[in-house]
């Protein structure tokens, strides 16, 4: 089973060349799974890795759980990072500001897309690991080239702007043209095996808007369709070690709205799985047995259910306790152990993890010394060693099952702030922590994002305590306030929370997350995850670009307002359109629509940018979830914690 971004980059790119069906997915349940070996003990329980404070990015995991993720090092600039099971390292870049990466093999080789200058404008992609450090896969004057997955064999493949078609690296060859099933015609691929066989979705030249068709490449075959069931288009998400692959495909006339989740083999072709109790489905990875996981869901009606799929017990859904609820299963192993999030209420999201043994349990029950405050959103990626890499209210986070660490980190709750965020008044905060070495003492240090730092006030025994401070800003402003606890043998964690401060007038602000629905990102399409926002304005001014700043980071995007258009503030609901950069790399644009309130708004982003040459819109960020709404329409997804409110002072 290949190893890619928990987020995914299985949904290809969306491009208004290339359809990029935008079917949001969240999990469910607890089925009766028959078919597949499983090694999970009953009752097992995590130690809790602090990798990143960035809650979002993407992140990949392979089968020794070694992990690879994206995290904003300084506003507006991502870096790829890995950790090898000890420690975290820096990819680097191929002399720009930016890296992302997209997929790691067994090998602890990495892939992914790196810029080449300052302003971001050209992009490579390439390969990395510890011994060979990162390495530029295309040729010079080759265009734009970025990195989707890469096998054990070191082999990878990805995309290339000059010819508009997907390229298959190996280092004896270099980087080989797949080829499209026509001239002038885009293919992007989306996943490869060991075997070197490339799927993903390429125009079939027919015409019109839904003219994508799922591809299976080979070198000795060429670039191939795999058939529909029967609509007139369909989408390949991912491939596994027999060659089988899965995606969707629409029926003819229903758009997107009834496409169903399809398993693909030599033989068999395409086998329909159904939809469940919804009228869609989608599948987006498999294990090495044909263990599917995916979601079904009824478009404008809010009913998703993530579900798991075998040949002897068919689609069973993973559904939450209450009506309202939303679930999603992002991943599973070779063991056919399963992980997700169930969010009963649609805002209460919890991690969990599914085995035939135990059906689902909920792993923040499962975590050992685990600090008050802290909570696991949502799993998003399993190894075959029982590893799960999940988003945290603390950033992400590795779960390493059965644990004999004797000496690790502190591990560090959220953080957690009191009082009027407002310039000039004191605010208290503060964040709980807990030690396995319970004879460790600890110190710890706050950074206020506004250029200050403050020594924490430690109040600890045996080995649990709690780092708090006191800090006034000066001014209005969007800030990152970021937390390091270090312990007596000098290992440390660090966790952050942005806070947006009003000053005085009236203001529109706030900041939070929500789940990111999958194929929202460019940059990672697998998987759904959670996305960050900020947003702080003067709510007198309609236009005013000095007064107003918008944030927002999600898997492999870092996106930073440069300057605001346009504002409005219309009863429940506010709109920024304007510029910004990506990465660090400016020439996009960008819309955000929320509701403010106080809980339970929606929020849809959208960024966009010109492709050189031939100014084809490209899209690289858009979570709404129907994707034929206008960009006035709201839509878009539930705030799952935060909200954007008026303040007036």
């Amino acid at each position: 089973m290949q190893t890619k971004l928990a987020t995914n980059q299985a949904r290809g790119q969306c491009w208004k060349l290339l359809l990029c069906p935008l079917i949001v997915l969240y999990a469910h349940g607890s089925p009766a799974l028959a078919d597949t070996p499983e090694t999970a003990r009953v009752g097992t329980t995590y130690t809790v890795i602090h990798l990143s404070p960035s809650s979002g990015g993407g992140a990949a995991i392979n089968d020794k759980g070694q992990v690879t993720f994206n995290e904003e090092l300084v506003r507006g600039v991502v870096r790829a990072k890995f950790y090898d099971g000890k420690r975290v390292h820096d990819i680097g870049t191929l002399g720009g500001p930016s890296s992302t990466a997209s997929a790691l093999n067994d090998h602890g080789q990495v892939t992914g897309t790196s810029t080449l200058d300052a302003d971001g404008s050209i992009m490579h992609a390439y390969r990395w690991s510890l011994a060979t450090g990162i390495v530029d896969l295309s040729r010079k004057g080759q265009g734009n080239s970025f990195g989707t997955d890469i096998n054990n064999k070191g082999q990878v493949t990805g995309f290339a702007d000059a010819t508009g078609h997907g390229f298959f690296w190996t280092p004896q060859a270099g980087m080989l043209d797949i080829g499209a099933f026509g001239p002038g015609l885009i293919s992007r691929p989306t996943a490869m095996n060991d075997a070197g066989t490339v799927v993903g979705a390429a125009e079939s030249g027919t015409g019109g808007p839904n003219s994508t068709i799922s591809f299976r490449w080979t070198r000795a075959e060429g670039i191939q369709g795999i058939g529909t069931l029967p609509s007139e288009f369909n989408f390949a998400s991912d491939i596994n070690a027999k060659g089988h692959i899965v995606g969707e495909s629409p029926f003819p006339g229903t758009g997107l709205v009834d496409a169903h989740a399809y398993l693909w083999t030599r033989h068999g072709g395409l086998l329909d799985l159904g939809s469940g109790s919804n009228t869609g489905s989608v599948a987006y990875t498999l294990n090495d047995h044909d263990v599917v996981v995916g979601s079904t869901l009824t478009r404008f009606i809010g009913s998703i259910y993530g579900f798991v799929w075998t040949r002897a017990t068919g689609l069973v859904e993973f559904k939450p306790p209450t009506p309202s609820g939303n679930s999603s299963a992002n991943d599973v192993n070779n063991h056919g152990q399963v992980v997700g999030f169930i969010a009963p209420g649609n805002t209460d999201a919890h991690a969990f993890v599914w085995t035939r043994a135990e059906g689902v349990v909920d792993l923040n029950t499962r975590i050992v010394g685990a600090p008050a405050g802290l909570t696991l959103f949502s799993a998003d990626a399993i190894s075959d060693n029982g590893s799960i890499l999940a988003t945290s209210n603390a950033g992400l986070v590795l779960l390493v099952p059965r644990c004999g660490c004797t000496r690790r980190a502190p591990t560090v709750g959220a953080v957690t702030l009191n009082g009027s965020a407002r310039a000039s008044e004191q605010l208290s905060f503060s964040a709980a922590f807990k030690d396995i070495d319970v004879t460790d003492s600890h110190k710890a240090t706050w950074s206020w994002g506004d250029g200050s730092k403050d020594v924490a006030t430690i109040s600890e025994k045996d080995g649990a305590g709690n780092a708090s401070a006191q800090h006034a800003f000066a001014a209005p402003g969007i800030y990152t306030v970021t937390l390091t606890v270090t312990d007596s043998s000098g290992m440390s964690t660090t966790v952050q929370k942005k806070i947006t401060i009003v000053g005085t007038g009236t203001y529109v602000a706030g900041e939070g997350w929500f789940m990111s629905p999958p194929g929202a990102s460019r940059m990672a399409k697998k998987h759904g995850g959670i996305a960050t926002f900020a947003v702080l304005s003067n709510a007198g001014n309609a236009r005013g670009a000095a007064q107003a700043n918008v944030e927002f980071t999600a898997a492999g995007i870092s996106f930073r307002s440069q300057h605001i258009d346009a504002q409005s503030i219309r009863g429940g609901s506010v709109q920024y359109s304007g510029r910004g950069s990506v990465n660090g790399a400016g020439g996009y644009s960008f819309i955000l629509h929320g509701v403010t309130g106080t809980s339970n708004g929606r929020i849809r982003v959208r960024i966009w940018h010109y492709a050189p040459g031939s100014k084809v819109e490209v899209v690289d960020y858009d979570n709404q979830l129907d994707s034929s709404a206008s960009g006035t329409d709201l839509g878009g997804t539930l705030i799952g914690e935060g909200a954007i409110t008026i303040h007036s002072n």
